[in-house]
């Protein structure tokens, strides 16, 4: 328990010396290595006025970005022709996308 009130005081000193939201490293590593050791996670959410994205973010690491596109198909009167039409979508995706 002392932990966490060493880690709460620490959130709120920065808070107080910060302009900015940028938590430091050392805090975000504290505050898994509680969550890992069996902290629960809605206490540690409410104790140290965080987001539950926030928590999920620093024990996750960032997500990876996929790549979004749209596609449309388009028929023509004629069953036979069928067009694609793919937009948003990288050049190097689109072998992928044939394969």
């Amino acid at each position: 328990m002392s932990q966490l009130n060493e880690l709460i005081a620490d959130f709120k000193k920065f808070r107080k010396t910060s302009a900015t939201k940028h938590y430091p490293k050392e805090l975000k590593e504290r505050t898994v290595e509680l969550l890992n050791e069996g902290f629960p996670r809605q206490e540690l959410i409410e104790k140290l006025n965080i987001h539950p994205t926030t928590l999920s973010s620093w024990k996750h690491g960032p997500r990876k970005k996929v790549s979004s596109f749209s596609k449309a198909i388009i028929v023509d009167d004629n069953p036979e022709i069928k067009v694609t039409v793919v937009t948003g979508l990288k050049l190097s995706d689109l072998k992928g996308l044939l394969q």
